[in-house]
């Protein structure tokens, strides 16, 4: 459940540490790179489809079986990385 997340900036992550940034798209991956010149991370690049880039024609059932699919993607792609198991 996301409801109650918030998204931030790579601003706002500045004065953090991470030991690994995992970006899902070219221009968070160019930031991601960029960040790495003031911290010492690993960033690995997860490409992604942007179902928010369907038009509306697709229809609802299409475009919520892109988010769902790429929603079951990054769980196992998460799961698998960091060796999480369970549901």
């Amino acid at each position: 459940d996301v409801t109650a997340h918030q998204p931030r900036t790579f601003r706002d992550l500045e004065r953090q540490t991470f030991t690994t940034i995992i970006t899902l798209s070219p221009e968070a991956q160019h930031h991601a790179v960029e960040l790495t010149r003031i911290m010492k991370a690993d960033v690995e690049y997860w490409p992604t489809f942007d179902p928010s880039i369907l038009p509306a024609a697709a229809g609802r059932r299409a475009i919520m079986r892109e988010y769902r699919e790429l929603r079951d993607d990054l769980t196992t792609r998460i799961k698998s990385r960091f060796l999480i198991g369970g549901g």
